[in-house]
């Protein structure tokens, strides 16, 4: 499917000028959902010269008569593009349990932005300037900005273990979050030996 959109457009796209690509189906294709592919080198699509790794695929789920959704589903699979894991369950009865709405890498229907923690891994909060802490003493104490503003520090991790933390953020339904259905103090464990 990619590679035929691919050469569908290329006629039209310099796609040596992109890293990345976004395909929407068109309202009768058969492609219920919008998954991401992040292919291996060697295992994506060639043309004009490069290989692209990292295409979205727009799928019917971008045009349910849900409010907004439609971006949601966007800013979900651009997550996707720039690294970032489902933090969802892939079977049983309640798959949005691990972060329920306070990501949009979770249930994607409020639309809420990254945690601290996916921003920090994107470079958009950074330890250097403050913006997130991460504490190794035994006894400190964070001042927390909330998530949404634009200074001050947004995250604080506590490692826990050689591959776990506790994190913990200010959130606010305001801004890009302003359909949270609460408030406050966020805190939540972080462990990178659990594969998405």
């Amino acid at each position: 499917y990619i590679g035929d959109a691919v050469a569908a457009a290329n006629s039209a796209v310099d796609f040596s000028q992109y890293d990345g690509a976004y395909i929407l189906a068109s309202k009768d294709a058969a492609v219920p959902f919008s998954p991401t592919l992040i292919a291996n080198p060697g295992q994506g699509i060639t043309v004009d010269g490069v290989e692209l790794r990292q295409v979205v695929t727009l799928g019917a789920d971008v045009r349910l008569a849900i409010p907004v959704y439609q971006w949601h589903v966007i800013h979900h699979e651009t997550g996707h593009l720039m690294g970032l894991v489902d933090i969802y369950l892939f079977s049983g009865t309640d798959v949005h349990a691990p972060a329920g709405a306070w990501t949009n890498m979770g249930l994607i229907t409020v639309g809420a932005h990254y945690t601290a923690w996916e921003k920090r891994l994107l470079g958009w909060l950074r330890d250097a300037d403050g913006e997130f802490a991460c504490v190794t003493g035994l006894s400190t104490q964070v001042e927390l900005s909330p998530l949404e503003g634009t200074s001050g520090t947004r995250g604080l991790a506590v490692q826990v273990g050689p591959s776990k933390a506790i994190v913990a953020e200010v959130r606010r339904p305001i801004g890009q979050d302003a359909r949270l259905c609460d408030s406050g103090l966020l805190v939540y464990t972080v462990d990178s030996s659990i594969a998405t």
